[in-house]
């Protein structure tokens, strides 16, 4: 992918690093959670978890926000980039997966690279959601202690935690190839929606955009 220019590459570093830092407080709770499980000593597992699945809440928000903003910056000014469908591949749970096929069947079905990028845009923005919804509930389960198979919902919960990298990965490189191809007198609205959106959002974690604008 074509190196950004100056301003495009800080707004880029910008937005990407508020979403690595985020990932990275989330990783490292979760395998503390993991660790201590490990160890047995299940209460401090628990009171770890319960911290990973706050983080993971405030992770997906502002990912959703970007997509959200591509998504509508795309249908007012008729910009977007080329896209390629999320590939099954790269995931591992259930619910990712099937969105990649999801994806990827569309991909196909849909001729114009429009529609195509903002298909992906939705597909992504619901799978970052139900990975989400999925991690806080399996993480509540194990945090009250009512599951009655705990070390599936731990390895579900590393499942999870794997595709929700990958969203965010998938996330990052749309992003660089969007803005590769904003015009510059489009860059500055764009990076008022960006930041706007993505405090909004964050200040307000369990709303979720409805859809991606077609």
């Amino acid at each position: 992918m074509s190196r950004l220019p100056t301003e495009k590459n800080e707004l880029f570093e910008s937005v990407v690093r508020g979403w690595e830092a985020s990932y990275a407080m989330l990783s490292i709770a979760l395998n503390d959670a993991f660790s201590l499980c490990a160890r047995g000593e299940l209460v401090r597992a628990r009171q770890q978890l319960a911290v990973a699945s706050e983080l993971a809440t405030l992770l997906a928000p502002p990912l959703n926000a970007a997509l959200l903003t591509m998504g509508n910056h795309a249908r007012e000014h008729r910009t977007y980039s080329r896209v390629q469908p999320l590939n099954p591949v790269f995931f591992r749970g259930a619910t990712a997966h099937r969105a990649a096929s999801w994806s990827s069947l569309w991909h196909g079905l849909l001729f114009r690279e429009r529609s195509r990028f903002l298909q992906k845009l939705r597909v992504l923005s619901r799978a970052i959601q139900e990975l989400t919804l999925e991690f806080r509930a399996t993480a509540t389960v194990l945090v009250e202690g009512t599951s009655t198979e705990p070390g599936a919902r731990w390895a579900a919960l590393d499942v999870l935690h794997f595709d929700l990298n990958t969203c965010l990965r998938e996330t990052i490189v749309i992003l660089k190839s969007f803005l590769c191809t904003v015009p510059n007198d489009e860059l500055h609205g764009l990076r008022i929606r960006l930041t706007g959106t993505a405090a909004a959002m964050s200040d307000h974690p369990d709303h979720w955009p409805v859809h991606v604008p077609t």
